[in-house]
């Protein structure tokens, strides 16, 4: 298995790195893509639960929200944009009631909850890399995350007793979880300093406090995913990924630590 998992990544992370590094609309059409096929698993591990969320609401939601974040007219698209996704969902919903589906109203929420979890939350990977010097952020934030989950593990297996979350996953720790915040924040600041040779304007303090704020918000994605799993008795969302499950097995932490970090850098470290 780790065998596995570790060739998965080899062939991966050089794809991650050109899309990055390529940046523009070519990096928001990987992230879209990614995306989308996260959206595909969530509507698949829905139906075996027998709820039935419209995907092709919930797809077409997150590729346009990503294209709205890559060609910079978030901010004047975003509340007519939900209000549409609200009032098409709604419509979808009244078809289906007359279809006869008997859970109409869960399966509204299940396609407006799955549309914003992933596509609004997703697209602040593109709003990260479009942000000035929003190669190095990225290149801050993704190795945050993989570092707080990382370091959650070994310190967890090595020192924890105290149960996280014992009925989502049992085996995550209360010092797993610090012990991965910390290990995030080394990480980020290390990656900061680093940055800061070609971008001035990263501090390391920066990089310490995004990773510190990963390391602390990033694991409420990954155990919100776990709940949706475990409700239905499934290990992974897929099996795309050979030895790592689903997209959204990947990227359940990258979603919520994305959007912490966007809003952490816009706010406090772009406005010194």
């Amino acid at each position: 298995m780790l065998r596995t998992r570790l060739l998965t990544a080899t062939v991966l992370i050089p794809i991650i790195a050109f899309f990055l590094i390529a940046g523009g609309w070519l990096y928001a059409l990987g992230v879209a893509v990614t995306l989308a096929v996260g959206g595909v698993e969530f509507v698949s591990l829905m139906r075996k639960g027998g709820y039935r969320p419209y995907q092709a609401i919930v797809l077409a939601a997150i590729v346009l929200t990503v294209a709205a974040q890559a060609a910079g007219i978030m901010a004047q698209v975003l509340a007519p944009g939900l209000a549409a996704l609200l009032i098409v969902s709604m419509t979808a919903m009244l078809a289906a009631y007359g279809d006869g589906d008997k859970i109409p109203a869960v399966n509204f929420g299940l396609t407006v909850g799955g549309a914003l979890y992933i596509g609004w939350l997703g697209a602040h990977l593109v709003g990260v890399r479009q942000l000035p010097d929003g190669l190095y952020w990225s290149l801050i934030v993704i190795p945050s995350v993989a570092a707080a989950d990382s370091g959650a593990y070994v310190v967890g297996r090595g020192l924890g007793h105290h149960k996280m979350a014992p009925v989502v996953s049992p085996n995550k720790t209360w010092e797993g979880y610090l012990g991965g915040a910390l290990v995030a924040a080394g990480i980020g600041a290390l990656c900061a300093a680093l940055a800061s040779t070609l971008a001035p304007r990263i501090r390391v303090v920066d990089g310490a406090f995004i990773g510190l704020l990963v390391g602390l918000v990033s694991p409420v994605g990954d155990l919100g995913m776990s709940t949706l799993k475990r409700m239905f008795g499934a290990k992974d969302f897929s099996n795309i990924l050979p030895g790592h499950g689903g997209v959204l097995d990947r990227i359940d932490s990258v979603l919520v630590g994305a959007a912490i970090s966007f809003y952490y850098i816009v706010w406090f470290a772009l406005t010194r």
